[in-house]
């Protein structure tokens, strides 16, 4: 009868998905040299990425590990960090130790010293319209931590903001204290809470987890967990990619060209004051931004030192025919990339500059007849 039994526990366990720690984590690492490794997830250390039984490799050569799996998705409740990072889980809680952000990927610790806000649930909305931003109602300027609460109305939930000292955050309360008394507020009031704390500056690394994404100046990896700066913690299945580059990168359009020149094919109309600011290159839209291009364009950067590649995406304008431009990426005027854009897929432009001086890029009207068209490179930048 107790082997019976146990049997059955251990039926019950596994179909229960207890034992899910134990499940290989697969993954694809992309190196800066362009080759891509694939493999079973074994450890990642600050300076190292190890796939199975194979040899670690550096850190400093990988740009982007991806782990197989889709996200689990976020919740109601939403925290903000000192450094940019997000999260998305189904509640909050702190009390004296760490804080706690619980997901549907499971349970993540870090320290309440790097969060900024949190959402504890949406405003409620007028009718069936969309909760409003609860940090509309905050002071340009706080000098205490904020407490957000929400009070019925005719229309919309009213929001009230109470400064006070944000102690301890319950299953059914959020503990302020006003004039050295500590004061309970249940919780099913309070909309949010915010942090007096200075900025803090976003570590170059960025890490995709299950509902949400992080800033890191280091990453560690084993079967028992994924660890962030040593102090973010949280289970090992929630790793979705590690962005190794992006601390690596510098933005095309942070850089001042040397030369940009623009010929349009009606010569006099480029020569137009009104109409030149049309016609030359120019960067749009927001983070490392687009950079769009007529032809005949040609525009020279200088490539920062230590950089080893140059990366963006190709394409012409969103919902136009493709114009046929011929593109063309030029490494201290030796030819390294040239396309003719006769597509309306994106195409990917990856060039080796170690060693380069200069990049120039070349937009040119089409090999056969025509005007041609803006072309667009999205997130143009180069990796060290």
């Amino acid at each position: 009868m107790t082997a019976v039994r146990t049997t059955v526990i251990a039926l019950f366990v596994t179909s229960c998905g207890l034992a899910g720690a134990e499940q290989p984590v697969v993954v694809t690492l992309e190196k800066t040299d362009g080759t891509t490794l694939s493999g079973t997830l074994a450890e990642i250390s600050p300076t190292a990425v190890r796939l199975g039984d194979a040899e670690p490799v550096a850190v400093a050569t990988v740009r982007r590990l991806t782990a197989a799996g889709t996200d689990g998705g976020g919740g109601g409740v939403l925290v903000e960090g000192v450094d940019g990072s997000r999260l998305a889980g189904d509640d909050f809680a702190w009390d004296a130790g760490a804080a706690t952000v619980a997901t549907a990927g499971g349970r993540v610790e870090l320290p309440v010293q790097r969060v900024r806000s949190v959402r504890l649930r949406p405003p409620r909305p007028a009718g069936d319209g969309e909760p409003t931003d609860w940090r509309t109602v905050l002071p340009e300027s706080p000098e205490t931590d904020l407490l957000v609460v929400g009070k019925p109305d005719e229309a919309a939930e009213r929001l009230e903001v109470v400064e006070c000292a944000i102690a301890a955050v319950t299953a059914d309360a959020v503990t302020i204290v006003l004039e050295e008394e500590r004061i309970p507020v249940k919780r099913a009031k309070v909309v949010g809470l915010w942090f007096l704390r200075p900025d803090a500056a976003a570590g170059g690394t960025r890490v995709e987890i299950d509902g949400g994404s992080l800033a890191a100046n280091t990453v560690s990896w084993t079967a028992d967990g994924l660890v962030v700066d040593e102090v973010v913690r949280m289970p090992a299945t929630m790793l979705r990619s590690i962005d190794y580059a992006a601390g690596r990168t510098v933005q095309l359009r942070t850089l001042r060209p040397e030369r940009s020149e623009t010929e349009p094919f009606f010569g006099a109309v480029g020569g137009l004051e009104e109409l030149r600011p049309y016609f030359a290159p120019r960067f749009v839209g927001p983070g490392a931004g687009t950079l769009v291009l007529r032809p005949r364009s040609r525009v020279v950067w200088r490539v920062p030192a230590d950089a080893r590649r140059f990366r963006a995406a190709v394409a012409c304008e969103p919902g136009q025919p493709a114009p046929g431009d011929v593109l063309s990426v030029l490494l201290d005027d030796r030819e390294v990339f040239r396309r003719s854009i006769d597509e309306p897929a994106a195409t990917p432009i990856d060039v080796d500059v170690s060693g380069g001086r200069r990049l120039v890029i070349v937009v040119d009207f089409p090999a056969a007849a025509g005007l041609g068209g803006p072309l667009r490179l999205t997130t143009p930048v180069f990796e060290k």
